[in-house]
């Protein structure tokens, strides 16, 4: 099921960047840096979780609200495997 719904917001994703907002360089470009976000970039988890807070931020200032679900999928998958014991219910 998570699997299932990393690719629905994938797609999601994907369609708000080529379809809704495509002359809006800055958007694709907060997109695809906040895709490749993840913790072994950052110098510990709380680094890792500011500089997540500010492309959520970012989105917001673009008029740009991705859905709750994803938001905390995305966090913990990015996390590292040492964090794979916490499970969304």
């Amino acid at each position: 099921m998570i699997k299932t719904l990393i690719d629905v917001i994938e797609i999601l994703v994907t369609l708000i960047i080529n379809f809704k907002l495509k002359e809006n360089n800055l958007l694709q470009d907060l997109s695809r840096r906040f895709l490749i976000l993840r913790l072994k970039d950052f110098k510990n988890v709380n680094d890792y979780a500011n500089e997540y807070h500010r492309y959520v931020r970012d989105f917001a200032a673009q008029s740009t609200i991705l859905p709750e679900a994803f938001l905390i999928l995305k966090f913990k998958i990015k996390l590292s495997f040492a964090f794979n014991a916490f499970y969304m219910i």
